[in-house]
């Protein structure tokens, strides 16, 4: 049954010419601004796109581990992960509320097509979402 169900997921053509992407667990696809229908590698494109233009986006934050020593590492990742950018730097700052109620805030820095990013994580957790924007330049 469920292989019949990812054989029809791939059979439909999207609005940007590709079939649905397999998934498990979602629909396949993503729907921009406009109502349109994307793969999610073409969801992926798009998102590089919006942010090439200097737009905010809302990424995810990740733990990965590399192949030397299973070395951990954090990436910044779109909904489906299809866009992946390496996180080149973490700002953790933790302190206590006036009325004493624990505040974890992390900042992630990264850099896409030469233009570094940040976003703030209110309480830190792998797959936690964020705001990314593009830092401006120093004069």
């Amino acid at each position: 049954m469920i292989d019949q169900l990812l054989q029809s997921q791939t059979d439909t053509v999207l609005d940007c010419g590709h079939p649905k992407s397999t998934s498990k667990i979602s629909t396949g696809y993503a729907t921009d601004k406009d109502g349109k229908t994307l793969c999610y590698d073409c969801c992926a494109k798009n998102d590089k796109i919006w942010m090439d233009c200097g737009n905010h986006q809302v990424l995810y934050l990740v733990e990965s581990k590399g192949n030397y020593q299973n070395t951990k590492y954090y990436e910044a990742t779109n909904w489906p992960g299809t866009l992946r950018i390496h996180v080149s730097d973490i700002k953790r700052k933790f302190k206590f509320s006036p009325k004493g109620f624990p505040i974890d805030r992390i900042t992630v820095y990264f850099t896409l097509n030469n233009r570094k990013w940040s976003g703030t994580v209110g309480n830190f957790s792998t797959g936690s979402c964020f705001v990314a924007r593009p830092l401006k330049e120093k004069k």
